[in-house]
């Protein structure tokens, strides 16, 4: 299967379009609300109802953004999370937990399982809308870095094959420079 680029150049994320958000989510009306609250948000929200099909929407939509709710069908969220960390093409992607679990331990699992990110329900719309807004933010950063360095490793390379090139020329211009006074000396030599 192939994979659309994650990391875009710096024109592309300054053009890019609406920002794609996966919201998962196996309760049909928390799903809608969720989807619903990106949309209002002027964001692009794909739904996914279960594990294994928010997993097949990253692989399909590289979203910019993952909001999985920890207790789906067929796969759970940390399941889902932990796929997507261990990715090297998906691992960038944001990931933000979304559960009823208050305790500690459910927490620190979604940690483990790579997420950049852990709200409980009910969530302030406020402070759920700012750990978007930031995860996106850290994202684009993340994007532009990569571009960067990415930029820095082609022009090291163009670099060292340009070096390379003009050691070339000076090795050649040595060569023919003592040939030629090789010659000379031997012209005046009786």
């Amino acid at each position: 299967m192939d994979k659309a680029p994650l990391h875009l150049s710096f024109d592309e994320l300054l053009n890019q379009k609406t920002p794609k958000i996966l919201w998962a989510d196996d309760d049909s009306v928390n799903l809608r609300f969720g989807i619903d609250f990106i949309r209002s948000l002027g964001f692009e929200g794909i739904s996914a109802r279960d594990g294994q099909e928010a997993y097949e929407q990253v692989l399909k939509e590289f979203p910019d953004l993952v909001l999985l709710d920890v207790n789906m069908p067929r796969m759970n969220g940390y399941e889902v999370c932990e796929k997507i960390k261990q990715d090297e093409t998906l691992r960038s992607i944001p990931v933000i937990m979304i559960t009823a679990l208050t305790d500690t331990r459910a927490n620190i699992r979604g940690i483990e399982a790579g997420a950049d990110d852990y709200i409980t329900k009910p969530f302030d719309l406020l402070l759920l809308e700012a750990r978007i807004r930031n995860s996106l933010k850290n994202k684009y950063y993340h994007d532009r870095l990569f571009y960067y360095q990415q930029k820095l490793t082609f022009y090291n390379e163009q670099l060292e094959h340009e070096v390379k090139n003009r050691t070339q020329q000076i090795e050649e211009t040595q060569e023919a420079t003592i040939f030629a006074l090789a010659k000379l000396a031997e012209s005046r030599d009786p």
